[in-house]
């Protein structure tokens, strides 16, 4: 599969690699010698519905869970977030890193996906730490069930502080751990942190 780029170039698919994409980035972090200064990306995304079948399961009330899981259906991305309708994020087609994502190989076996790709981008901007957030669960304080809201923020962040950042050595800290319901207040306030459960 070939996209257009910007002023008509093609990309193959086989050619996305984020080490490769990055690979300027990467070269102007050695002349600069950005290596030697600590960076620290402060607005990190991940994109966590791409691992809805793997959050879900955490959600603690069972209706909850069995609406989200079975209306998803077959499909990975089903929505179960609010969206933002008409915004278009890869900016028309020319950020080509969207539509190839899901292509981009990793290591099977090797540390989840999320991270793999994520050690590629920090290694090649000299990165030495970032702050992980969520991507489409950023709208869900436009979920019309408070409740869900809730249980979803719940989910989400106990499936990064448990299954993704053990893996990520440290490198990662979870902004998203701290995705919290918009409203009601009361609400995140009344779930017990993970050490008072344990």
């Amino acid at each position: 599969m070939d996209l257009l780029a910007e002023r008509g170039r093609r990309i193959s698919v086989d050619e996305l690699n984020t080490t490769r994409l990055l690979a300027h980035a990467r070269k102007q972090a050695v002349q600069r010698k950005l290596d030697d200064v600590l960076i620290v990306d402060v607005d990190a995304h991940h994109y966590e519905n791409e691992h809805y079948s793997d959050i879900l399961p955490y959600m603690e009330n069972d209706v909850f869970r069995q609406w989200t899981m079975g209306g998803r259906g077959q499909t990975d991305r089903g929505s179960i977030v609010p969206t933002n309708a008409g915004f278009i994020q890869d900016m028309g087609g020319r950020v080509t890193r969207y539509p190839l994502r899901r292509s981009e190989k990793t290591e099977p076996g090797g540390k989840f996906r999320d991270v793999q790709l994520g050690e590629r981008w920090m290694d090649a901007m000299s990165v030495d730490y970032s702050c992980l957030f969520p991507t489409g669960m950023l709208n869900i304080g436009m979920h019309p069930q408070k409740e869900m809201e809730v249980d979803l923020c719940w989910a989400y962040n106990r499936w990064v502080t448990e299954k993704v950042l053990p893996e990520a050595d440290g490198a990662c800290t979870p902004c998203s751990a701290c995705r919290s319901p918009i409203r009601p207040p009361a609400c995140a306030r009344s779930r017990p942190s993970a050490a008072a459960r344990a």
